[in-house]
């Protein structure tokens, strides 16, 4: 027998079945053909991540990813700025003709 995989947007819609039906449950786990052993973990994983939510946290792996790759930009754009600056200071005072004087 092989194991049914879920995606996050099926875990999603069952575990909020829950608190919207006056369904057990049982009766929704059986409805979906899932052991209740596999959905409690599933919704202790949701109401972690709604409380870190509130709490204005953000420990997710896309978020890490995105505060490094946001990290490294901002590191770029300084580094370009300070060459801009570099370049326009050494260009002062210069023709851009240097041979029409």
């Amino acid at each position: 027998m092989t194991k049914k995989r879920w995606s996050a947007e099926e875990k999603y819609r069952i575990v909020m079945e829950t608190p919207t039906t006056s369904e057990e449950t049982a009766e929704i786990c059986r409805k979906h053909g899932l052991s209740p052993n596999t959905f409690y973990p599933w919704m202790e994983k949701f109401l972690e991540a709604a409380k870190a939510a509130m709490a204005g946290k953000s420990n997710t792996a896309a978020a890490k990813a995105l505060q490094k790759e946001n990290g490294r930009l901002k590191t770029l754009l300084a580094e370009s700025t300070l060459a801009v600056d570099a370049l326009k200071k050494t260009l002062e005072g210069r023709t851009l003709c240097p041979n029409s004087a």
